[in-house]
């Protein structure tokens, strides 16, 4: 009971935590901690995301709607983003995450109107 309480607490507790647009949360467990939050893709691939870990272990990112109030959705020259990929050993602590058309051959998004939602789990 000992082990599951140790993996199911951490987990109730992230999943308790709710984010906005811009905002991230961080939950300390041990010598593992999570990071978590939303960004707006800022069009110079990659967009940059300080965590706040040492280090990342394992990242999971999400493309969400786009913003339909920014002036550029949808402006020529700014391919719409279809897939994402990340890095995170570049820099201790920074996700870098990549956005990519659907062009043929996948060029660089240079939207700026889209969210992507992160959860990095890492060391403290």
């Amino acid at each position: 009971m000992k082990t599951l309480t140790r993996y199911l607490l951490p987990l109730i507790a992230v999943l308790v935590l709710v984010t906005g647009v811009g905002v991230s949360a961080q939950l300390t467990y041990s010598q593992y901690a999570v990071s978590s939050g939303t960004v707006v893709l800022d069009g110079s691939n990659p967009t940059s995301v300080t965590t706040g870990l040492k280090a990342i272990r394992h990242c999971n990112v999400s493309l969400m709607s786009p913003n339909d109030s920014a002036s550029n959705f949808g402006a020529a020259g700014g391919g719409e983003p279809v897939s994402l990929t990340v890095e995170f050993s570049a820099s201790r602590g920074r996700l870098d995450i990549y956005a990519w058309d659907d062009a043929d051959p996948p060029a660089a998004s240079t939207s700026t109107a889209y969210f992507v939602s992160y959860f990095c789990v890492g060391d403290v």
